[in-house]
């Protein structure tokens, strides 16, 4: 008597040896277009499974064919227009412009002040410390920390760059 076990793999159980290869449904098969037409076909049960798994193996090959076919073709696309880039230097531009990767490294330090607002109040006021000027050197190589000192050094030295 024969058996039809259907578990992922369709097999006949017969006491023979099974085939080198043993037929598996893949469930891609079932969002192709030309599925249905392939899955058609006439005769008995027996009949119809082989012939059915026979024309699907063969079906899928020619799908995965083309569909590498068209995979390495878009790769090759893909390398023509980095050459092209690379090639007129927009590419070489962007990758050595220095401010323009401080201005990236920049917004992500941003994003992530804001994701911890502790922590980007605390950033705010080091920047805020660091903008502070502490004290000014004089023409003669003094050195002041008073404020109304450092205010009359840096209005002599204004009226100076004026006159």
């Amino acid at each position: 008597m024969l058996q039809f076990v259907i578990c992922h793999t369709l097999s006949l159980i017969e006491g023979t040896k099974r085939n080198r290869k043993d037929f598996y449904f893949e469930a891609w098969w079932m969002m192709e277009e030309t599925f249905k037409k392939e899955s058609v076909t006439s005769g008995d049960l027996l009949q119809k499974l082989k012939g059915l798994a026979k024309n699907l193996i063969g079906w899928s090959r020619g799908i995965k064919w083309k569909k590498n076919e068209l995979k390495v073709q878009l790769y090759h696309k893909l390398e023509d227009l980095q050459k092209t880039y690379r090639q007129n230097g927009i590419l070489n531009d962007l990758i050595d412009d220095k401010p323009y990767w401080e201005q990236k490294a920049r917004i992500n330090r941003l994003k992530a002040y804001n994701k911890n607002s502790k922590f980007f109040h605390f950033v705010v006021s080091q920047c805020k410390k660091g903008n502070t000027i502490n004290c000014l050197k004089t023409d003669d190589g003094k050195v002041t920390r008073d404020h109304s000192k450092m205010a009359h050094i840096a209005k002599d030295f204004v009226e100076d760059l004026f006159t």
